[in-house]
C-alpha cells in the first residue's frame, strides 16, 4: 500500500493530485485517512471505508493515525 501525503495550498498541485487520484481510482481501491476525506469523496468514485472497516485492519490504522493531514 502506498501512501500520498500532500500539503500544499497550490491550487495548480491540489488539480494535478486530483488528477492523479481519480486516474488511480479507475484501477486501485483508494483508501483516506485524514481531513481530505470530504474532498476526496467529490472526485473520486470509491467509496471511502467507514469507521468500522478500517478497523478490521488494526497495523494500517495505526500506521495511518500517525501521519499527517492533507490540508486542501
Amino acid at each position: 500500500m502506498a501512501n500520498i501525503i500532500v500539503i500544499d495550498h497550490d491550487v495548480k498541485i491540489q488539480r494535478q493530485v486530483v488528477s492523479f487520484i481519480r486516474e488511480l481510482d479507475k484501477t486501485h481501491h483508494i483508501r483516506t485517512f485524514n481531513r481530505g476525506d470530504e474532498f476526496l469523496k467529490k472526485y473520486t468514485s470509491t467509496p471511502l471505508p467507514t469507521e468500522d472497516s478500517q478497523k478490521t485492519d488494526h497495523q494500517e490504522d495505526d500506521e495511518a493515525k500517525n501521519l499527517p493531514h492533507i490540508d486542501f
